[in-house]
């Protein structure tokens, strides 16, 4: 099993995701600054409240775009693979630290028709959505071995959805997951105050979710 420092948020990164942090408390700069010396991953999880997560996902420090006097620094992390904790490691360092092992799908042939389906519905939310830029996808140029993350960063879904993709190791169950999504929110996207919310949570519509049991 690999060591990684878990930085604990209220995100859900996904791979091949990327995301902007403010680094501010000691015992993440500490983490920071020995990822990006070290060109090491560190761990990414959702944290709600009392609830954590045990699946994350690893990231690395892609750039350092501002570092202040005090310590202080604005990244860009990458998402690059899934984990799961296995136990936390006592360390000298600030920050926690997790024996973990990386996750990998399932091995399956990708359905064709389901990530083609996935793909017309958001190219049809494309379309609709004119105050944010969202390119369109193609199948021919698509990832084809995790397309359901790349689709899923720009898929409006909430935390807890992310983190359903994140734990699920198919990708046809996440593409049959994010088809029945999108094609429940785009008939809402014709009210303008859907859109408005839109542009607000970087995404689409947030309908209730139940997570859909196990098979």
């Amino acid at each position: 099993m690999d060591r990684i420092g878990i930085f604990t948020l209220g995100i859900v990164l996904l791979p091949e995701s990327g995301i902007h942090l403010h680094i501010f408390e000691e015992r993440y700069k500490q983490l920071i600054n020995n990822c990006w010396d070290n060109s090491d991953f560190f761990g990414i999880n959702y944290i709600n409240g009392p609830k954590f997560n045990d699946i994350g996902c690893a990231a690395e420090v892609s750039s350092i775009i501002n570092k202040y006097e005090d310590g202080k620094m604005n990244i860009l992390a990458t998402g690059v693979k899934r984990f799961k904790i296995h136990n936390f490691v006592v360390t000298e360092k600030l920050y926690s630290v997790a024996e973990v092992k990386y996750l990998e799908d399932i091995k399956e042939e990708i359905d064709l028709s389901l990530l083609a389906e996935n793909i017309m519905h958001f190219n049809k939310i494309s379309e609709i959505v004119k105050s944010v830029k969202i390119d369109p996808l193609s199948i021919e140029t698509i990832d084809m071995k995790s397309p359901s993350f790349l689709i899923a960063q720009k898929a409006g879904l909430t935390l807890e959805q992310r983190q359903y993709l994140l734990d699920t190791l198919s990708e046809n169950q996440r593409l049959a997951f994010l088809e029945k999504h999108l094609k429940k929110i785009l008939p809402m996207l014709s009210e303008t105050e859907n859109i408005n919310l839109i542009i607000k949570n970087d995404g689409y519509i947030k309908p209730e979710f139940k997570r859909p049991r196990k098979p």
